[in-house]
């Protein structure tokens, strides 16, 4: 995370890789990770500074 933002690559790193080795999805189920994945980049998309 960086200034506020989650970078969507961050979802394979600690603590969710120790939470679920095979990756996210196991955590989250396919159409989750689609939404996160989604909603993390909206916010990154309005929280641009023009």
């Amino acid at each position: 995370m960086e200034n506020g933002k989650v970078n969507p690559a961050a979802l394979i790193d600690s603590p969710y890789h120790e939470l679920a080795p095979s990756g996210p999805d196991v955590l989250f189920g396919d159409d989750g990770i689609v939404k996160l994945f989604g909603i993390l980049r909206a916010i990154e998309d309005n929280a641009r500074v023009s």
